[in-house]
């Protein structure tokens, strides 16, 4: 849990895990509830390879894919966001999804899939 100031975007952390997802794997699904959005609400949800900077929102980075919850934007490799769903906050549940096969990315509201993009 990142307890800094937050109070910009440079406040960022990520956390990655030390599981990559298996080559063979056809779609990746996983979820995360948001249990305090902090006092601005800048968060992610996304994906990244080894090494992408970690201090951060997914999406701004080369090789980084991130869906925003203070905008609803979804970013890839790049600073600048694509209107793709609604904002989350404290007490939602959160989904990312990748499709090896189409090489496509998706993101999930409480349940609710919200539409596809373009790795």
């Amino acid at each position: 849990m990142f307890v800094g100031v937050g109070r910009t975007h440079k406040d960022a952390a990520a956390v990655r895990t030390s599981h990559s997802i298996p080559a063979s794997c056809g779609l990746y699904y996983f979820e995360i509830k948001i249990i305090s959005k902090g006092r601005d609400g800048y968060m992610g949800i996304g994906l990244s390879a080894n090494g992408v900077n970690l201090s951060r929102l997914p999406g701004w980075e080369k090789q980084s894919y991130g869906y925003h919850g203070d905008d609803g934007n979804s970013f890839s490799s790049s600073g600048t966001g694509k209107p793709y769903g609604p904002t989350f906050t404290t007490g939602d549940v959160i989904g990312c999804g990748v499709n090896m096969i189409d090489n496509t990315a998706f993101y999930t509201k409480n349940g609710v899939k919200l539409g596809k993009n373009k790795k």
